[in-house]
């Protein structure tokens, strides 16, 4: 948890960063920014769950001894003496973090919860104006809701309100409506919820309600005369008494600083009120997905000790697979019938057999004076190796073998086959089961001796030479 609440600190301040350099930006833009970067948060756990974690050794290794305890241990004679003895370290984990988490999230919950509970009873108990409007005597400045459709709620004196005051409120809650600012709001409030611990969570989400307000004004202001639509929000927002649910977007708020700083940026007319492009949008978006996928999965850590390496050189010690192999004479198989033809072979047969079986046929062919050759040989994982015989009735058989060893340690095996005059050569690919070994049987049109078999018995060298 501690680790999760690092990854979400860094990625939140990618977004503060990205608020920073974009300064001179409209008001729309930076609301993109904003939410884009709220959404990428919420994508770090989820990518810290299905990713593979990175670890980056840039931290200098230290080897830090166990702690030692003396104690008095019998040996095999009776006797005592005093030796020591490894304590094991417990770790435990602390449950209490996790649930100081859970509280915190069940609270806002329930904070969020009331807020649309809150906005439900606005709707039932006020009075509807026509045009999705609603009027409560609960509510002291317009603001906007979404309850299966747009509300703009207004307070109960707005039928007293002067028609520029009421074109200006619906001017700015209409397009917080056309903007979408409800979803990107709710969506800012459950980031919160989640990751309530993260002090820039916060300041990330003030900062997309503040900018939402502004994005809206810009819009209303190209509809609206500037010096009107900034009295109009002075004397709306001198009305504002109440604290407003979350899950709405209110006109005004009990914020001199807040309201001042609008007014001058709707007073100035070099302010850049470019509504954000949807390419912008998306690149927005892409960037901080691509962002939040670092932030899930690199992990910074100690830079591997000598021993450690040591062990990892010798991890990668190739794997050496020793292949004992019997060629056998003709008659030796007699399974043809409806087996795959292999280029240059006209019959073939594959059989799996377990090691003890191969062994014993193996020797009992050699006391019948059945068997050409009994090479053995001995690679490396992956390299291919090759053998060269001569049999009674001075027929050569060429073979070579690329045995792999598999992840569920069965050995699988490509061999080429050449025999005497034979032009074409046979590649057989053939898989044998850990304690398995493999019988080939096939025969060549133009091989005197008739029938060939080839007993292979491969195994894993488990001691190096």
């Amino acid at each position: 948890m501690v680790e999760l609440f690092f990854r979400e600190l860094v990625m939140s301040l990618v977004g503060v960063v990205a608020l920073a350099l974009t300064a001179r930006a409209s008001a729309s833009t930076r609301h993109a920014l904003a939410a884009c970067a709220l959404g990428a948060l919420l994508l770090v756990p989820f990518f810290q769950g299905v990713l593979p974690v990175r670890l980056i050794r840039v931290l200098p290794a230290t080897t830090v001894a166990p702690p030692v305890s003396k104690e008095i241990i019998p040996t095999p004679l009776g006797r005592f003496h005093v030796g020591p003895q490894v304590v094991p370290i417990e770790t435990r984990p602390m449950p209490w973090l996790a649930l100081i988490w859970i509280g915190g999230i069940g609270f806002l919950s329930i904070r969020l919860g009331l807020g649309l509970v809150r906005v439900t009873t606005w709707r039932r108990s006020g009075l509807s104006l026509g045009d999705e409007i609603v009027a409560n005597p609960d509510i002291d400045v317009p603001m906007t809701a979404w309850m299966g459709r747009h509300i703009v709620f207004v307070p109960s004196t707005w039928s007293s309100w002067s028609s520029d005051a009421q074109a200006s409120a619906l001017s700015h809650e209409r397009a917080h409506i056309r903007r979408g600012d409800w979803f990107v709001q709710l969506g800012s409030q459950v980031a919160c919820v989640f990751l309530w611990p993260n002090p820039v969570v916060w300041y990330l989400a003030a900062r997309l309600r503040s900018l939402a307000e502004i994005a809206a004004d810009d819009l209303a202001v190209a509809e609206l005369s500037p010096s009107r639509y900034a009295e109009d929000l002075l004397a709306i927002a001198q009305l504002a008494r109440k604290t407003s649910p979350l899950v709405t977007l209110p006109m005004a708020v009990r914020s001199s600083t807040s309201i001042s700083w609008r007014i001058q940026m709707i007073l100035n007319h070099k302010q850049n009120r470019r509504a954000a492009r949807p390419a912008t949008i998306a690149l927005s978006a892409l960037a901080f997905v691509l962002a939040a996928v670092p932030a899930a999965t690199l992990a910074v850590g100690q830079q591997a000790a000598p021993s450690q390496v040591q062990d990892k050189s010798r991890e990668k010690t190739p794997v050496q697979i020793l292949l004992k192999m019997a060629i056998m004479e003709k008659n030796w198989s007699y399974h043809f019938d409806g087996q795959p033809e292999v280029k240059g072979v006209e019959k073939l047969h594959v059989e799996s057999a377990s090691h003890a079986y191969i062994r014993g046929s193996i020797k009992s062919s050699e006391a019948g004076h059945m068997t050409v050759a009994t090479p053995t040989i001995r690679t490396i994982n992956g390299m291919t190796a090759s053998v060269t015989t001569s049999g009674p009735d001075g027929t050569e058989q060429h073979i070579e073998v690329t045995p792999r060893l598999n992840k569920d340690e069965s050995i699988s095996m490509t061999i080429k086959c050449h025999f005497g005059k034979v032009k074409e050569n046979s590649v057989f690919k053939v898989r044998a089961k850990k304690g398995d070994g493999l019988m080939l049987s096939f025969q060549y049109p133009d091989l005197p001796a008739g029938v060939r078999t080839i007993l292979i018995d491969p195994s894993v060298v488990t001691d190096n030479p």
